[in-house]
């Protein structure tokens, strides 16, 4: 089933005349209160105004979709992956998060060491690199994100690949030695953010919801998995069956304005996204 803002609240609006509170803490409280990096991908997931992510240029994320748990072509997965466009290339970004919990540094705080931990997490997304660097594998990685872009045009595009690792907390880099370790870590093109950057980029006003979304093999077929904004231009580029819905998300659509039945039938809904009706949901509101 469908998880998700809009499932919360606007759907729940729709069926019983008010909202529902989720279980799933924002990151702020789930730093304080759980463990294990599962509940933080379920909160990031959740709470996707807290996924203030790199490598984002004027054109934004494609779709406004942060793909979860998706399978490289080594057999490798992905916390979570998304792809960022410009007019003439296209950027895929390989996440990979780790329990909050676990220690960036070891040693003296003069006289810091990456704790085993912090230099496992790193050597995985080198690996991913790595692998990514023989050519079957790379071609393998863009022909899948190029299924995710329907008929665009925009599939011819240059590709590239990025890297990111979410690990622990800023309170760590209390040192000069540990910031200057810490820096000298970025310049390994790997895009090191910690938890609380996310959090600092929240408490700043950058608020932006993203939908997350499953990829199914063979296909590949696309579906929410968590609903926390409306969508923004998935309809007029991806043919029924290559993108699915569930019976919630179908339900809340439609009230929303948008001719789901229309792009059942084939139709790509390109003009205004096929909404009929005026949105009733405000993007701005929490």
């Amino acid at each position: 089933m469908t998880k998700g803002f809009l499932i919360d609240t606007e759907l729940e609006m729709l069926r019983h005349g008010k909202s529902t509170i989720t279980s799933i803490p924002d990151l702020p409280t789930a730093l304080e209160s759980a463990s294990g990096e599962e509940a933080f991908h379920q909160s990031l997931c959740r709470h996707s105004e807290y996924l203030h992510l790199p490598f984002v240029k004027h054109h934004g994320i494609w779709f406004n979709w942060v793909l979860t748990k998706y399978p490289l072509p080594n057999g490798n997965v992905t916390d979570f992956s998304y792809l960022v466009t410009t007019s003439t290339s296209n950027t895929i970004v390989l996440v990979e998060i780790e329990d909050p919990a676990k220690k960036m540094w070891v040693g003296t705080p003069m006289k810091p060491e990456k704790s085993n931990n912090f230099v496992k997490a790193f050597e995985q997304v080198q690996r991913w690199r790595a692998d990514l660097r023989e050519p079957e594998n790379y071609s393998k990685l863009i022909s899948g994100f190029k299924a995710m872009m329907g008929k665009s045009g925009m599939a011819l595009n240059s590709w590239d690949v990025k890297y990111v690792l979410i690990y622990g907390r800023s309170s760590e880099n209390n040192t000069d030695a540990r910031k200057k370790m810490y820096a000298d870590l970025q310049r390994e093109e790997i895009e090191l953010i910690t938890f609380d950057n996310f959090v600092s980029a929240k408490n700043n006003g950058i608020t932006v919801r993203r939908n997350i979304i499953k990829v199914s093999h063979p296909g590949p077929t696309f579906s929410y998995v968590y609903l926390n904004t409306e969508p923004k231009t998935e309809l007029a580029f991806l043919n029924y069956g290559k993108f699915m819905m569930g019976k919630d998300v179908r339900e809340l659509l439609i009230t929303l304005g948008y001719d789901i039945e229309a792009w059942e039938k084939g139709e790509l809904l390109t003009a205004n996204w096929g909404k009929d009706l005026p949105s009733i949901y405000d993007n701005a509101r929490l």
